[in-house]
């Protein structure tokens, strides 16, 4: 049976008119993943909204009222507070909803009860487990789109449902006996963002499977804005650690080839260098090679850059006391995005 995995985010620091329809930034169909900007999020989240409703008035004892057009209209009541709610969070931002398809098998040999458009069943499936795979793909989602935009980002998760559907499109809503409710608890819109996307998230979810994946969970929880600024700089610095650590030797290969080029004696050299050398790098040294391979052009700068932030964690490190306001999150984050998307546009 088909189970929705519904993930809401407040895109801060991207404007989108409220007028304007929905923007779909990437879908996947063989994957099960698609991805919308929107101003109005109501249609595309009213199941979701619904599940989190029914939850809500189950708590207070609403569902055990005779009639069920009572239910239904405390229900309705419920979804438009909810929806209000998130609407003053966002204060005008929009919102990117990132929607996970998977195919589960569900237990409804359990107690439930069935309303005209949708049915409530307790305990037909693992969230937890569900919860665990999708939210994956989502923050994957969200890591592309960073990479993908400009600008100093904010992607703030206020929202996660989890419902199934049926083949007649009848919602499934699967209630724990934990009762854990849903967690619902200037700018400029890249007009390329659309195509930038449908390029980066495969290469993403590619990586994600082998060694980046731990680069795209740092980045994208740098630039939640219920992350505190210090966690942010850690988290921004620490996936630039990480990604220059994984991908070095890749580009280690090449720059000794580059350097080997026509010449035997200097082959040898390089060989001999090569050996000399191994193991010996320093943090410096490995963005240093990375850079002038993906941007000889700004090489200098960036290798400036890094040792600048590099030297700022290490304050850090040693317990520097530093006003966490100054804390340079916004460069880190832009020289991780800058080195992802070069190194993603590789042929």
């Amino acid at each position: 049976m088909r189970c929705q995995y519904i993930a809401t985010y407040i895109a801060r620091e991207i404007a989108l008119p409220a007028e304007s329809t929905p923007v779909r930034l990437y879908a996947d169909s063989g994957e099960g993943i698609e991805a919308t900007l929107t101003a109005d999020p109501s249609e595309l989240l009213k199941a979701a909204d619904r599940g989190a409703a029914i939850i809500n008035l189950m708590l207070r004892g609403v569902f055990g009222s005779p009639d069920p057009r009572d239910v239904e209209v405390k229900l309705a009541e419920r979804m438009e507070s909810i929806a209000e709610d998130r609407s003053k969070a966002a204060a005008g931002a929009p919102f990117l909803i990132v929607q996970v398809t998977l195919n589960v098998e569900p237990d409804f040999s359990g107690a439930h009860a069935d309303q005209p458009d949708y049915s409530v069943y307790w305990d037909a499936i693992d969230k937890d487990r569900i919860r665990a795979t999708a939210r994956r793909s989502a923050e994957e989602v969200v890591a592309a789109a960073i990479v993908a935009s400009t600008g100093h980002l904010r992607y703030d998760r206020v929202g996660e449902s989890i419902y199934l559907v049926g083949d007649d499109e009848r919602v499934v809503y699967s209630i724990s006996a934990r009762m854990n409710a849903p967690s619902l608890t200037v700018r400029s819109f890249a007009s390329e963002l659309p195509t930038l996307m449908r390029t980066y998230v495969p290469a993403l979810r590619r990586n994600a499977q082998s060694d980046l994946g731990t680069v795209l969970v740092l980045l994208r929880a740098s630039v939640d804005g219920q992350t505190e600024h210090l966690r942010a700089f850690i988290s921004a610095w620490s996936a630039l650690e990480i990604f220059t650590n994984k991908v070095f030797k890749e580009y280690e290969t090449l720059w000794f080839q580059e350097l080997a080029k026509g010449i035997a004696p200097r082959q040898q050299l390089v060989a001999r260098v090569r050996d000399v050398m191994q193991g010996k790098y320093r943090l410096r040294d490995e963005f240093a090679v990375i850079s002038s391979l993906l941007a000889p052009a700004d090489a200098d700068a960036d290798i400036g850059e890094f040792v600048g932030l590099k030297k700022r964690r290490d304050e850090l490190s040693h317990g520097g006391i530093l006003d966490e306001a100054d804390l340079p999150v916004h460069r880190t984050i832009a020289l991780v995005r800058k080195y992802l998307r070069l190194h993603l546009g590789r042929p």
